[in-house]
C-alpha cells in the first residue's frame, strides 16, 4: 500500500473488514467513529481513496463505498500482473480447464477462513483477469 498514507491504508482495511463482518459497507459516520475523527475527516479519507482509485462511491447513495480491484490488490499485496506472469511462466505446464477450476476452488476453500468476502471476490477478479490476458 505504498501509494497510501498509513491512515488511508487503515481506513481501506477498515472498510474491507466492516463489509466482511456486516455484509455492507460503512457510512462515513461509522468510519469517523472508528478512528475518532469528525465526519469531514472521514469524508476527506474517502475522497482520497476514491482519487487513488482504491474505492468507488455511488453519489447520493447511502452505504455505497465499494473496493475496486486496485483497492483489493493493495490489501492483499497482489496484482493481476503477478497472476499473468505466473501463468505465462507455467504456460508449458498449463493444466486442463477442469483441473485449473479444481485448483482455484481448492485455493479458495483453503483460504476462505483468512479471506473475507470482499477479498475473495477481489482474488477471483485478479485470477480471472490474469488468465484472460494469456
Amino acid at each position: 500500500m505504498s501509494e497510501l498514507t498509513e491512515r488511508q491504508a487503515e481506513v481501506l482495511r477498515f472498510i474491507s473488514g466492516f463489509y466482511d463482518a456486516k455484509g455492507f459497507p460503512p457510512t462515513r459516520a461509522e468510519i469517523a467513529g472508528e478512528f475518532g475523527i469528525q465526519h469531514n475527516g472521514a469524508q476527506y479519507h474517502v475522497e482520497a481513496l476514491k482519487a487513488k482509485e482504491m474505492i468507488m462511491v455511488e453519489p447520493n447513495t447511502a452505504r455505497s463505498i465499494v473496493l475496486t480491484m486496485k483497492g483489493t490488490d493493495a490489501i492483499l499485496g497482489t496484482t493481476a500482473d503477478n497472476v499473468h506472469a505466473f501463468a505465462k511462466e507455467k504456460k508449458s505446464e498449463r493444466p486442463h480447464a477442469g483441473e485449473l477450476c479444481h485448483r482455484i476452488n481448492k485455493l479458495i476453500n483453503e483460504y476462505a477462513g483468512d479471506l473475507g468476502t470482499a477479498e475473495a471476490i477481489g482474488v477471483l477478479e485478479i485470477v480471472k483477469s490474469g488468465l484472460m490476458r494469456n
